[in-house]
């Protein structure tokens, strides 16, 4: 975060989309280096006193704005009625939701995304779509963000494709989780 922090700063005013892109890296980094620390600290015996919340689908809306710029708006859709998530699934979808922005914004060259949530009885599905080039490695299956993306939804019995199509607006990544998803207790 350092490195990022330092080329940000040696930009100039006419770098200013160049200068958030690598904000958002920075905030991106620290979260991530925040989570190994936490994780490291419950599994070296601590306690998780302290631990702040894990991310889950109720942080989409501060993802969204953190990743949208003037140039590249990303929007967020919510449909159907919420239900309860075990927290490793909200952490997954969340964690696949960012995984997909990251991609977008980084390799697609889109002027638009969107992020659609969908809450149907016994499902939620996470759609990231965007109107870019498409993803090159997304055929051969490269990346190892793509490969998280599956591995992350199988992990709590749910699915993830990746497609891609230049041109077109179709989805970046889909999740779909099924088995996770219990209902609101009353």
């Amino acid at each position: 975060t350092i490195q990022l922090q330092a080329v940000r700063r040696r930009l100039g005013a006419e770098h200013d989309a160049e200068a958030r892109d690598l904000a958002t890296a920075e905030d991106v980094a620290r979260e991530a280096l925040g989570e190994m620390r936490r994780l490291l600290g419950v599994l070296r015996g601590g306690e998780g006193e302290g631990l702040s919340p894990q991310p889950g689908l109720g942080e989409l809306p501060r993802l969204v704005d953190r990743v949208s710029t003037p140039e590249r708006p990303v929007a967020l859709a919510v449909h159907g009625d919420a239900t309860h998530l075990s927290p490793g699934a909200d952490l997954a979808l969340f964690r696949i939701a960012q995984e997909a922005l990251t991609n977008a914004t980084r390799h697609s060259g889109a002027s638009r995304i969107d992020v659609v949530v969908t809450w149907q009885q016994g499902a939620v599905t996470v759609r990231i779509e965007d109107d870019g080039s498409g993803l090159v490695s997304v055929a051969r299956g490269d990346g190892h963000g793509l490969v998280g993306i599956r591995e992350r939804a199988a992990l709590y019995g749910g699915e993830a494709r990746v497609e891609s199509a230049p041109g077109r607006k179709d989805p970046v990544a889909i999740a779909r989780f099924a088995a996770p998803v219990r209902q609101a207790e009353t």
